[in-house]
């Protein structure tokens, strides 16, 4: 073949036409570059935003954008899907959630979400999720879910970005949680629960039971930084996990929990890592037990490693000798680092070192460097050591101190 002829044959190559992608959804949707735009319809967005993540699968592209307006959605469950799912900004690209139409759960674990992603690779970004009233039965929900495919399929990476979410108020009817990363139960029951990374980062979340759960396993990465957690009863909980799990610049204002990263099913990991880091938590009024930061296992006696360190505790005691309402919580687990954090307001215990569940030792906890500014209302104490704690070091901070344990040391 002579030379002019191959470089007609390349010239001719790179003349065809590339692979031409298809609109299959309708009117209110389109293609632009590597994924679906999805416009508002005015009426039920349900079919066309499922139709662009399907379609978008199929083809191989990696968005779905919502432009700006009100989207209405009964439910989504989305799957295998591999990008971004995003909107205009937060103030102009709404999801609203319809009212009446979701099965909703009896009970918080394995109930279903309204939006749900199985498997991929997803970040969501930049829009509001709205959520009022959305159970047609039971009363247990999440509002966005991220989940593993199968109990062979486990690994997800998910992401949350300048997301708000917006739900009925702690005290609905309803037990809401606004986002998720878990496994289904069956899988986790069977030791196969979710891997891979989830992130929460710059997003609101405000007028919820729970405010976000995770229980990733073999020892997947959790991020939950520079969040607002407002009128939520637990802000975030660490369930049967083993994880590591960061929390940082967040600002936490909670009614029972702000962190509690706990172990309750027989089948839970034996180990676990939580870090608390300069975030600020406060506590609002309420007539039951309160603690801002909780660790502790239950069922069976797991290790969770935490660092609680830099925070501000901003804490109300209501004198309800009934209730503990207190900044930290340490509980039938060993190695805890509190360090180096401040606490305001009022409270029955600064920090709280003691075993229940199991006759075993709390065992080296080192409480360090905090500074105890707060007032408190009746017969309280900034550090108790319960008698179930063991070589327990306290360091010279100005601590009113009780200690009940065996061989604990106060500097």
């Amino acid at each position: 073949m002579t030379l002019s002829r191959i470089l007609a044959l390349l010239v001719l190559s790179f003349s065809l036409p590339a692979h031409s992608l298809t609109n299959e959804c309708g009117d209110f949707t389109s293609i632009d570059g590597t994924g679906y735009l999805v416009a508002p319809s005015g009426k039920d967005d349900t079919a066309n935003i499922e139709c662009a993540f399907e379609s978008a699968t199929s083809q191989g592209l990696t968005s779905v954008k919502l432009e700006k307006g009100t989207f209405k959605v009964s439910s989504l469950v989305i799957e295998g899907f591999e990008g971004k799912f995003e909107g205009t900004n937060r103030s102009e690209t709404q999801i609203l959630l319809a009212n009446n139409t979701l099965s909703c759960g009896d009970e918080l674990l394995g109930s279903p979400a309204l939006i749900t992603f199985v498997g991929g690779n997803v970040s969501v970004n930049k829009m509001t999720l709205d959520v009022d009233r959305p159970c047609e039965r039971g009363d247990s929900f999440s509002v966005l879910e991220f989940t593993q495919q199968s109990c062979s399929a486990r690994t997800h990476f998910a992401n949350v970005d300048r997301v708000s979410f917006t739900g009925p108020d702690a005290n609905s009817p309803d037990y809401s949680r606004a986002v998720a990363m878990v496994g289904k139960l069956a899988c986790v029951e069977d030791g196969k629960g979710p891997l891979g990374t989830f992130k929460l980062n710059r997003s609101s979340i405000d007028g919820f039971d729970v405010g976000v759960m995770t229980s990733l396993l073999g020892a997947g990465q959790v991020d939950i930084n520079f969040n607002e957690f407002f009128d939520v009863t637990e802000a975030i909980l660490v369930e049967n996990a083993n994880q590591s799990t960061t929390i940082t610049g967040n600002d936490v204002e909670y009614y029972i929990h702000g962190v509690f990263a706990y172990t309750n099913k027989d089948y839970a990991p034996d180990q676990n890592r939580v870090v608390v880091h300069n975030n600020k938590f406060r506590q609002q009024s309420t007539g039951t037990i309160a603690l801002a930061v909780r660790v502790q296992t239950e069922e069976k006696r797991s290790s969770i490693s935490t660092v609680i360190s830099n925070n501000t505790f901003e804490l109300i005691d209501r004198g309800v000798d009934d209730y503990i309402q207190a900044g930290v919580g340490i509980f039938d687990t060993d190695n805890a680092f509190v360090s180096n954090n401040r606490f305001e307001g009022s409270c029955t215990i600064g920090i709280y070192v003691d075993s229940f569940g199991f006759d075993i030792d709390a065992e080296n906890t080192v409480i360090t460097g905090n500074t105890f500014s707060q007032t408190n209302s009746y017969n309280s104490v900034d550090v108790y050591l319960g008698e179930l704690t063991y070589k327990t070091i306290v360091g010279a901070q100005g601590a009113k101190t009780e200690d009940y344990g065996t061989q604990n040391k106060k500097l």
